[in-house]
C-alpha cells in the first residue's frame, strides 16, 4: 500500500501577518486611486468645477483643487445678445489667492473697483470667451467672488502645497 503524503501544517502566525499586509497594500492602492481622482496627484476628474451664468447662458470653469505655483485657468464664457463692453471683476481675496499671469483676449481696459480688480472686454453680439491664466499663490483654502456681466459667481477651492 502506498504511503499517504504528509500534509504541511499552516503557519498561523505567518498567515495572520500576511493577511494584514495584503489588507494594508489594498488600502494604500485605494487611497492612491482616490487621491488621483480628486486631483491631489494632479488634474483629476473631480478637481474641475463649473458654475453657470443663467442670465447670459454662459459658464465659469476653474480648478477647485489646484497645486501651489502650478499654472491653471479660469475660463469665462457667455452667450450675450447685445454688444458692448463685458466687465469681469475679481474681488480682492480671489486676486490674493490666485495670481493672474495672462488674459486672452487682452482686456480693452483694466482698473479697480474699491478693492476689486476689474477687466473690461469688447464683446460683439453672440458668444464670448475669456481665459485667465492663473497660478495659485499660496496653499490652503481659497474663496472669492467673480462678477461677470453683473452676475455674481462664488469660487472656492483648495490649493495643495
Amino acid at each position: 500500500m502506498a504511503e499517504k503524503p504528509k500534509l504541511i501544517d499552516a503557519d498561523e502566525p505567518f498567515e495572520r501577518v500576511w493577511g494584514k499586509a495584503q489588507t494594508a497594500i489594498v488600502g494604500v492602492l485605494a487611497v492612491i486611486v482616490m487621491a488621483g481622482c480628486t486631483g491631489l496627484l494632479g488634474r483629476g476628474p473631480l478637481s474641475h468645477a463649473e458654475k453657470s451664468l443663467p442670465a447670459t447662458g454662459g459658464q465659469v470653469t476653474f480648478e477647485r483643487l489646484a497645486r501651489n505655483n502650478t499654472p491653471s485657468q479660469i475660463v469665462v464664457a457667455w452667450d450675450r445678445g447685445s454688444g458692448g463692453p463685458g466687465a469681469i471683476v475679481f474681488d480682492q481675496p480671489l486676486v490674493d489667492a490666485i495670481r493672474i499671469t495672462s488674459i486672452t483676449p487682452a482686456p480693452i481696459s483694466t482698473g479697480s473697483e474699491g478693492t476689486a480688480a476689474a477687466f473690461n472686454f469688447a464683446t460683439l453680439p453672440g458668444k464670448g470667451r475669456v481665459v485667465f491664466s492663473v497660478q495659485p499663490a499660496r496653499p490652503g483654502v481659497f474663496t472669492g467672488r467673480l462678477w461677470v456681466l453683473g452676475q455674481t459667481v462664488n469660487l472656492s477651492g483648495f490649493t495643495f502645497p
